[in-house]
């Protein structure tokens, strides 16, 4: 895993109520069927990488089971894009 995704899995490990032990599948989605994150968990993630990275993340990505793979494509995706674009 790259350096955007080896951050994002920390930062959601830190969103996570139940021990998350080694890597986070890129697969696994972050909140029921997954992780179990619940939805405030969640917002509050993709606003920490909103800041972090200076990349929006649209309604739209919620819209199927947001997983680390999604947001790390969806990051590499907009690299250098204004959140507020």
């Amino acid at each position: 895993m790259d350096d955007v995704g080896t951050e994002l899995q920390k930062m959601i490990q830190t969103h996570v109520a139940t021990a998350c032990d080694g890597a986070l599948g890129a697969d696994v989605p972050l909140g029921a069927g997954g992780l179990g994150m619940d939805s405030v968990a969640v917002v509050m993630l993709l606003l920490e990488c909103e800041a972090r990275w200076g990349v929006s993340f649209p309604a739209e990505m919620l819209e199927q089971p947001l997983t680390l793979g999604r947001m790390v494509n969806h990051l590499h995706n907009n690299d250098g894009k204004s959140a507020a674009s």
